[in-house]
């Protein structure tokens, strides 16, 4: 029996483009997809991607919430919130890298 797709794809996954801020979430997928392309193979520095995701929200002024409590206005906690979100709807995974 084949597989269905909600068999595979997280409970959550969803979740990012039907909140409040779906907008925002999307921009940021594509962002990061179309930055990365090349690279997505390999894997990208979270850095890196906290930094492009702070140059994104440097120019929004915007207060956001990912918890329903806590606002953020700071371009680094958005873009933390934002990576910790997809991260725990499946969108983005951790890799640990190897210490020598």
């Amino acid at each position: 029996m084949a597989k269905n797709l909600f068999d595979i794809i997280p409970a959550d996954f969803y979740k990012p483009l039907t909140s409040k801020y779906k907008r925002m979430y999307a921009d940021c997928i594509l962002l990061m997809f179309n930055t990365f392309k090349p690279e997505i193979s390999y894997g990208v520095d979270r850095d890196t991607v906290v930094r492009m995701l702070m140059d994104y929200f440097d120019a929004d002024d915007d207060e956001i919430t990912f918890d329903d409590e806590t606002y953020e206005s700071d371009s680094r906690d958005k873009a933390n919130g934002v990576i910790q979100q997809l991260k725990n709807t499946g969108w983005l995974e951790y890799e640990q890298e190897a210490l020598e």
